[in-house]
């Protein structure tokens, strides 16, 4: 997926992107509320 994508689907369901770090450098953690 797209960053923009992602970030806009994210804004979309209530949450956030993060970017993370991870052992290949960084990662995108997506954060949804609880329903």
């Amino acid at each position: 997926l797209g960053l923009a994508l992602s970030r806009r689907l994210a804004r979309q369901l209530g949450g956030r992107l993060e970017v993370v770090p991870c052992p290949d450098g960084a990662c995108f953690t997506l954060w949804l509320p609880e329903a």
